[in-house]
């Protein structure tokens, strides 16, 4: 059927614009799923019109009628069937177009589609008045991914003549996308926003309509999605993203600006990121499983409780917290001791200065960071490591990565073929001595513009590498100061 949609989340679109209602079938849906009827009426209310200047004409409530598959807040398991009610119609306002087609409407093929029965008040079942059930399905749709730590948002990128910047990769984030959901008129800049929605008006005053841009933004999203060739993820959302009357072109990252592009920069690129969006990353994609109830980390030292009294003062981070930390970096220290620090100062001193002492305490405190922010019943186990993840010297049962490291600088591969699995030793090489040299004298010999661009160098931050390279001749000790 062409009014239907999908495979495992089945939907099929009924009804016109004129119609006593319109609605539709979402099947697929797993049984006692609660369905927060807030949230999708406040989705619902997005599309719905406001009577602003930049709004349809039409005013309807938009209020979806339940009538199969819900029980008392929760699906059922069995398809789900939404009523809308078309109340504020204006027939007779058709009548002229039953013999002459209009322009940019699908009044001509439709006629030639359905021999002339085709309803083309308000544009039938053409009319972008069948996105209302549209999005009453993808309101649902939103509530189970947001369980899965999956989130959804898009901006006004341009209207008309006038645009505002794309989205960065660094900016995207559960705030964000909340900040936009919440907004009438999202962009990401405010002065835009009033320009776009005045030339909006004013077009609209001369009694024609202007075009635009939508960029949207998925986030949380694990890999390994669909399947080769015709059920691919852009081919998926490509042939429902159409289904929306209005929309005449999609592009999916850099899209169309590609053919400009040479093979060495039109590519996917893996990027190296921080402790604290490792952790997110990887908090997401365990709560996607739906499965795991528990999570086992390497520390060298500290208790849960401790873990936990700590992740939670980092998570409130509020104008104050952010004051301070500022001072604290502005005194020279790294950003993860200043961080610590602030919290110190803000929470009279109570917690356990080992918690900040190496990269895997570190990478702990992001984990339970994660898992408290996506507020999901994840228990924790900290494992205490056996002996200095620093110690040197190779030892014959555990041993440290930093032992090997230091076997291999001396090349003395063979010492290490007892301590690694045999196809880590096949493909291990000697160490070049010369690495850390010559990654200090990248670093002296770059400008802080070229730092800057380095993976998850945050803003700033090529400030500190560059005044502190200067004084600190090891790799190690400029990563201590940084």
């Amino acid at each position: 059927m062409a009014s239907s949609w999908g495979k495992h989340l089945k939907i099929s679109i009924w009804g016109e614009s004129h119609s006593e209602s319109i609605g539709v079938i979402v099947d697929g849906l797993p049984a006692g799923q609660k369905i927060d009827w807030e949230q999708v009426l406040a989705f619902m209310g997005r599309r719905r019109s406001s009577g602003a200047a930049t709004d349809t004409a039409r005013k309807e409530a938009d209020i979806p009628e339940i009538q199969s598959g819900l029980l008392n807040g929760r699906t059922c398991g069995t398809p789900i069937c939404a009523l809308i009610r078309n109340n504020n119609t204006q027939s007779k306002d058709y009548s002229l177009f039953e013999r002459i087609a209009r322009p940019g409407h699908a009044d001509y093929s439709g006629f030639l589609r359905y021999d002339g029965y085709n309803d083309i008040r308000g544009g039938g079942h053409f009319s972008g008045r069948l996105t209302a059930p549209l999005c009453f399905a993808g309101a649902l749709a939103k509530l189970l991914l947001a369980e899965k730590g999956i989130s959804v948002c898009a901006h006004i990128q341009q209207v008309g003549p006038i645009k505002e910047r794309r989205f960065s990769l660094d900016e995207l984030n559960d705030e964000l996308a909340a900040k936009l959901n919440d907004s009438f008129f999202p962009t990401l800049e405010e002065e835009k926003s009033q320009q776009m929605q005045e030339h909006i008006a004013a077009v609209r005053a001369e009694g024609d309509s202007v075009g635009g841009v939508i960029e949207c933004a998925v986030l949380g999203v694990p890999g390994g999605y669909g399947d080769p060739l015709f059920d691919s993820v852009e081919s998926q959302l490509a042939s429902l993203l159409f289904s929306i009357p209005a929309v005449k072109g999609v592009e999916f990252g850099s899209g169309f600006e590609l053919s400009s592009m040479r093979g060495s920069q039109a590519n996917d690129v893996f990027v190296l990121r921080n402790a604290e969006v490792f952790a997110k990353g990887a908090i997401n994609i365990i709560n996607s499983l739906g499965v795991v109830d528990g999570i086992c980390f390497g520390v060298e030292s500290g208790t849960k409780d401790e873990y936990v009294a700590l992740a939670q003062a980092l998570n409130d981070e509020s104008k104050e917290f952010k004051r301070v930390l500022k001072e604290k970096l502005d005194s020279g220290i790294s950003l993860a001791k200043a961080k610590f620090e602030t919290v110190k100062a803000l929470n009279e001193d109570k917690f356990n200065a080992e918690l900040i002492s190496s990269p895997n305490n570190i990478l702990a405190v992001e984990y339970v960071k994660a898992i408290l922010k996506s507020k999901k019943h994840i228990e924790i186990y900290p494992m205490h490591r056996e002996g200095d993840h620093n110690d040197k010297t190779l030892k014959k049962k555990i041993t440290s990565a930093t032992s090997i490291r230091e076997t291999l600088k001396e090349k003395s591969k063979k010492k290490v073929k007892k301590n690694v699995p045999k196809f880590v030793y096949e493909d291990l090489k000697e160490y070049p001595v010369i690495f850390e040299k010559l990654t200090m004298a990248k670093v002296l010999s770059s400008t802080t513009e070229q730092l800057k661009h380095l993976p998850d160098c945050t803003e700033g931050l090529e400030n500190r590498i560059k005044a502190f390279s200067k004084d600190n001749h090891t790799v190690e000790e400029l990563i201590q100061k940084v």
